[in-house]
């Protein structure tokens, strides 16, 4: 797939399945990351790791994410490009496929979506629970061809912390 789901949902396979609540972590030092590739910037407790993918089927195509361990969650944005052949079916129609491919590679069920912005771009904000005990909150944010994925992902509540709110409301496209 060309969206980044791949890369989005193999990373969640780093953060433990516990269906303990998310415990009571520490107040982080928080710093600001910001992606010169994805053109954008969001607020952090802690310095994430980048990884780079090739898009698989499409050669030459790269899909670039962070990813922050957090307790027993964590943070991941991913960012990659929108297939041309998807653009003509207008934004709206593109969020709700991709929404539906992210759903479906975590074999999860959206609990509750709301439609957003980032800047000017249309969005998504849906939260969900996994079958393996997992849920959390992913926006999707579709910036002409480019598709990213912001999500806070972990034990029940974690994404509802003031740490993964934090972390979701900062992200901002630069230069837009």
């Amino acid at each position: 797939m060309r969206f980044g789901i791949i890369v989005l949902f193999a990373m969640l396979g780093c953060f433990a399945a516990s269906a303990v609540r998310a415990e009571q972590l520490p107040t982080p030092a928080w710093q600001e990351y910001r992606s010169t590739v994805g053109g954008y910037r969001v607020e952090v407790p802690g310095k994430p790791t980048e990884l780079t993918q090739d898009e698989p089927n499409h050669p030459g195509q790269k899909m670039y994410a962070i990813k922050l361990d957090y307790g027993k969650g964590g943070f991941i944005i991913v960012l990659s490009e929108m297939a041309a052949d998807r653009m003509p079916a207008g934004a709206e129609k593109n969020l709700d496929f991709l929404r539906d491919s992210a759903i479906n590679a975590m074999k999860a069920v959206a609990t509750n979506e709301q439609h957003d912005k980032v800047g000017e771009f249309p969005a998504r904000r849906i939260d969900y629970t996994t079958s393996v005990g997992l849920s959390g909150t992913l926006r999707l944010v579709l910036a002409e061809r480019r598709i990213y994925q912001i999500n806070a992902i972990g034990p029940a509540g974690f994404s509802a912390t003031p740490e993964a709110k934090r972390f979701l409301a900062s992200f901002a496209l630069m230069g837009r």
